[in-house]
């Protein structure tokens, strides 16, 4: 299995002590450094967590806009689902 992978365990185990060591110096500089862009900082570590859930909201909010549906006979342009999709909007933005 080994030949196959190419990477020996103790080289796996050496690579996660070391990413493991690095990450825990990061985020405790985080949390008790004191230096300036600290917040800007944390945003963009936290940029992979959020994105994915902004642009599905976008995107709901966009169909949910756009497309009318014929609900019980009558044309709906969906204003109506705009107040439940633009909190979540929002809320990611802020």
């Amino acid at each position: 299995m080994n030949e196959l992978v190419g990477i020996e365990l103790s080289d796996r185990v050496a690579g996660s002590v070391i990413a493991t060591t690095l990450s825990f110096l990061g985020a405790y500089s985080l949390v008790r450094g004191k230096y300036g862009n600290k917040k800007l900082i944390i945003s963009v570590c936290l940029l992979p967590l959020i994105a994915p859930t902004i642009i599905t909201a976008v995107a709901l909010c966009l169909y949910f806009t756009s497309v009318p549906l014929e609900l019980v006979g009558s044309k709906i342009s969906l204003r109506i689902w705009t107040p439940p999709c633009l909190p979540s909007c929002q809320v990611m933005m802020v």
